[in-house]
């Protein structure tokens, strides 16, 4: 009885800390920004400067630069960029917020962090962010669209919802797009690596 008590407990463990990641996540707010790409021969999806904003919602002014594509993704919604202008308009990617955390060579953010993107120079690194922060990342395009160069990736405070009176300090930093998944694959592979050490104890019992 003894040992199936310790398994029944674990297992409750197990979910309830798998359920917390995934309410982080969803919680967080992940701002994209990136350049605009060429227009297809059918036209523009949404113009912007000289060409649109293929993999973006809001053409605008965004990290001080005019004419970039700006995207905000919640809740597995993606949404405009228009509710944190002010804080995104002239955010500095070098100053704003911190960092982003970039993880040693074959590790994973951490069960208290977020992902956000794997290093595009060394694939086996990942960036992430602190729980309870959002974060914004900034990547350009090629003339081809066939690959992208990071800018600048930033964790920033928790911003509001879509508020047209949020500030500048309260959205210090923005984050991540739907096309980078949260690491919950990561987190919850180093909560099951636990499940194999229980079964080795019950044996021992």
């Amino acid at each position: 009885m003894r040992p199936t008590i310790i398994l029944l407990t674990l297992s409750a463990a197990v979910t309830v800390s798998a359920q917390d990641a995934m309410s982080e996540t969803r919680e967080r707010y992940f701002f994209r920004i990136n350049n605009p790409t060429p227009c297809s021969d059918s036209g523009c999806r949404i113009p912007c400067g000289k060409g649109q904003c293929q993999f973006g919602l809001t053409c605008g002014t965004w990290l001080g630069q005019k004419d970039t594509c700006c995207r905000a993704s919640h809740n597995g919604k993606d949404l405009g960029c228009e509710p944190w202008k002010d804080g995104l308009e002239n955010f500095d990617l070098r100053s704003g917020g911190s960092a982003a955390i970039r993880t040693a060579q074959n590790a994973y953010c951490t069960d208290d962090q977020n992902f956000l993107l794997t290093d595009q120079t060394d694939s086996t690194r990942n960036y992430c962010c602190p729980f309870g922060q959002d974060a914004i990342i900034s990547v350009k395009y090629d003339d081809k669209v066939t690959s992208t160069t990071l800018n600048g990736a930033r964790c920033i405070p928790a911003v509001s919802g879509a508020s047209t009176n949020s500030d500048s300090t309260t959205v210090t930093g923005t984050r991540i797009p739907s096309w980078s998944l949260p690491n919950t694959a990561g987190q919850l592979q180093n909560i099951f690596v636990l499940v194999p050490v229980a079964f080795m104890v019950f044996a021992a019992l």
